[in-house]
């Protein structure tokens, strides 16, 4: 079996790995593919908006949504539970929207949105990137420390596709990807 390796034996308590580094939890972490989401919230009269590629839908009843956000992130700083938020999941062809708002120079005032359509969420208002596959409305739940980020979890208020002939911006190993298109095949829920 060249190529591969075996791993036999059993885990001991009294085995002391080296520590996980930083860089190399990230370089594997990276193999988890995720899609790419922005993150939009409006604090007096002006929006605030970051990208997010932590997203995960964590239960059906209720709709609840959970994001991983950096401790210290100027977004987070702008949330608390009841606030309200929206997450618009991301079409191949927003890469730029991506990069924009993933930005440490991005702006936080009236102009953080200038050239990109968006709508108010039905619910919360918060804008909604129009080019996007679909979007969120939510509301923070509540807010959970976890080394060195946050987890904001959200009830969801309203959802819904916008473009479902287009497909999603994807995220593998520090890139976005455009991998080989596949046909989607439907699934049944139970």
């Amino acid at each position: 079996m060249a190529g591969r390796r075996r791993v036999s034996g059993r885990a001991h308590a009294s085995a002391r790995p080296a520590p996980v580094e930083p860089e190399r939890f990230r370089q594997i972490a990276g193999y988890f593919v995720t899609g790419v989401t922005v993150l939009c919230t409006i604090v007096r009269g002006e929006p605030r908006v970051m990208t997010a590629n932590s997203f995960l839908p964590v239960s059906l009843e209720p709709p609840l949504v959970l994001v991983s956000v950096r401790a210290g992130s100027r977004w987070l700083a702008d949330v608390a539970p009841g606030t309200g938020f929206a997450i618009s999941v991301l079409s191949d062809a927003q890469q730029p929207d991506s990069r924009r708002f993933a930005s440490p120079d991005r702006l936080r005032d009236e102009r953080s949105l200038a050239g990109i359509t968006w709508q108010p969420a039905l619910c919360t208002g918060s804008p909604v990137l129009s080019a996007s596959v679909a979007y969120f409305d939510c509301v923070v739940d509540s807010l959970v420390p976890a080394g060195d980020h946050v987890l904001v979890v959200a009830g969801v208020r309203a959802l819904g596709d916008l473009r479902d002939e287009v497909s999603p911006l994807v995220f593998w190993r520090g890139r976005y990807w455009n991998g080989p298109s596949a046909e989607v095949a439907p699934i049944s829920v139970r």
